[in-house]
């Protein structure tokens, strides 16, 4: 209620002030309440003032209404402030928050690596049995003996080969580098002997050109000598018709001429002789001396393919004997190394026996092997070793109509069976491995094989940790999506509206 008065309440005249006053109609004690609902009740014309204005409002039947009106002022304006806050808050809290969007799938644990088969890669007799099914074993435990006959014949062939390796070093140390000495001093003996012939042949060479230098130069003298017989007979014949020389004289100058001829050709048949002497000399140093560099050659590819054949041998023994020993070891998985080793040295007797050992540390999950003086066969499944050092992963089964919002890194909450979830919670996990092919169930259904990480691999259980084991099952839920609650009410109207606006 307002009120503004002069210096008095009467507003007389001399004060010029007009009184104005506004009164709710429809009060508490119902004086000037109309029973008409919405009409603007009568007013006295009692209660009227001089210089008054009264304004009328409608009535309000609600009980709100009637609440506030008994209220005073200031707290009904501070409860519908209050009110409109908490409706604020709410639609930016609606705004923030996010809420998941998730898929659900069977989940179990497996280990990282794979299963390790135990198998024998021969047949044998079982005669012992070292573990129970659901014991841990650490690596090189032993878990199975068997006896076969095959263990002796692998571990013969692992010695025959060293048999053969030992005479190949043999050959390649000893025997080979013998041989090549040999052939190295026959190739020095037979250069000293080409040497010794081609100091030979150059001797009787220079010989047979001496020769043949000397007779060059008895037949240029004999060839001068004859022609100047001819000249002297020429001459004396013609003084002879002149009648100046007697006929003793020309005869005496023929007989000179026919001795000069007669020298002649017998210096020219030494020369020949010598010439072919030198010839035949020339020819047969060249023969010897290629004959020398056939046999010298010969010798020398003699003396490199013995090293080269003993190498190979060697080369060969020595890979056939490391086939044996690493076959040896791949198929007598439980031979010592030590037990081949000492076999193939010849220092103990082939054995028949087998230990097959644990390949690394784990637990014995399923044993067929349980008596002893069972027959095995070859690759027979023995027992089955779940490794305990490989990290554990969730194998979740997915089903094809789930498939489509799946990613790589996506969030997953697992809830064990065996931990429940309202005490224990949920364990963290993330997707590492989609199938990229579908598989059919027996009920023909197409599901997909996914791999996810466990954030860790033991729930606290009383101050205690309790470790998470293969095999154990829960139930996945893979957060595919992150949508706050104010999309998730205007979803339905967004989907409504791009269906209006996608229809003709």
């Amino acid at each position: 209620m307002r009120e503004t008065k002069g210096k008095n309440a009467t507003g007389d005249s001399r004060g010029g002030t007009a009184v104005q006053r506004s009164q709710p109609v429809g009060s508490r004690n119902g004086e000037h309440a109309s029973s008409q609902g919405n009409r603007r009740a009568p007013i006295p014309a009692d209660d009227l003032h001089v210089g008054t204005v009264l304004y009328a409002q409608e009535p309000d039947p609600s009980p709100v209404s009637d609440t506030l009106q008994e209220l005073p002022s200031y707290v009904a304006r501070g409860l519908l402030y209050l009110v409109l806050a908490f409706l604020a808050s709410g639609f930016v809290w609606a705004a923030i928050n996010t809420i998941d969007l998730t898929t659900s799938a069977r989940a179990i644990l497996i280990p990282e690596g794979k299963e390790q088969v135990l198998q024998p890669s021969m047949p044998g007799v079982l005669t012992a049995i070292y573990v129970r099914e659901g014991e841990r074993v650490q690596q090189g435990q032993p878990l199975l003996e068997l006896d076969a006959e095959e263990v002796g014949k692998a571990l013969a062939e692992v010695r025959t080969t060293e048999n053969d390796l030992a005479l190949a070093r043999k050959a390649l140390y000893d025997t080979v580098p013998l041989q090549i000495r040999t052939i190295e001093q026959t190739i020095a003996h037979e250069r000293d002997k080409l040497r010794f012939k081609q100091d030979i042949y150059q001797l009787s060479l220079d010989k047979a050109r001496e020769k043949v230098a000397r007779y060059e130069v008895e037949r240029k003298n004999a060839a001068s000598a004859y022609a100047l017989a001819q000249k002297e007979i020429e001459v004396h014949q013609r003084l002879r018709k002149l009648g100046l020389v007697a006929e003793i004289k020309v005869l005496e100058v023929q007989r000179l001429l026919e001795e000069a001829e007669f020298r002649t050709q017998n210096v020219a048949s030494f020369l020949r002789d010598a010439r072919k002497e030198q010839e035949l000399l020339e020819r047969d140093f060249a023969v010897t001396r290629k004959q020398s560099e056939v046999l010298l050659l010969e010798l020398a590819e003699q003396q490199q393919r013995l090293r080269r054949e003993a190498e190979e041998r060697h080369a060969v023994a020595a890979l056939r004997h490391k086939q044996a020993e690493e076959l040896a070891h791949l198929n007598l998985r439980g031979v010592s190394h030590d037990i081949v080793a000492q076999v193939a040295r010849g220092e103990g007797a082939p054995t028949t026996r087998v230990v097959l050992r644990a390949p690394m540390d784990g637990t014995v999950a399923q044993m067929t092997a349980r008596h002893p003086e069972e027959a095995v066969r070859r690759g027979q499944t023995l027992l089955t070793l779940i490794p305990s050092a490989a990290p554990l992963l969730a194998e979740l089964t997915v089903q094809n109509k789930d498939m489509g919002t799946l990613r790589l890194h996506q969030p997953v909450k697992f809830k064990f069976e065996a931990f429940a979830y309202a005490e224990y919670g949920v364990m963290p996990g993330a997707i590492v491995h989609i199938a990229p092919e579908a598989q059919v169930d027996s009920t023909g259904q197409a599901t997909y094989r996914v791999l996810a990480t466990l954030q860790q691999t033991y729930f606290r259980v009383k101050g205690l940790q309790t470790p998470l084991l293969p095999g154990m099952t829960a139930s996945a839920e893979i957060v595919t999506d992150q949508q706050t609650l104010l999309a998730l009410i205007f979803r339905p109207l967004a989907e409504f509206a791009q269906t209006t606006n996608a229809a003709p």
